[in-house]
């Protein structure tokens, strides 16, 4: 999608906390601050590598 995005010209604004979390996640613990935040690098590491620029992103919808 990001490849796609950028041979398209299209920026795209990337919400990547829509839905919730994957079930073995519990967004009332702690965890989930530290699980979420490495998730969240992850995508914007992705993001960077493939179309050489900082992503805009939702952080939570």
């Amino acid at each position: 999608m990001v490849e796609a995005a950028r041979s398209a010209g299209v920026q795209v604004i990337w919400d990547i906390f829509h839905y919730g979390s994957p079930d073995h996640v519990d967004q009332g613990s702690l965890h989930f601050i530290d699980a979420y935040a490495s998730f969240a690098a992850e995508a914007v590491s992705v993001q960077r590598s493939i179309a050489g620029t900082p992503p805009l992103l939702c952080p939570i919808n």
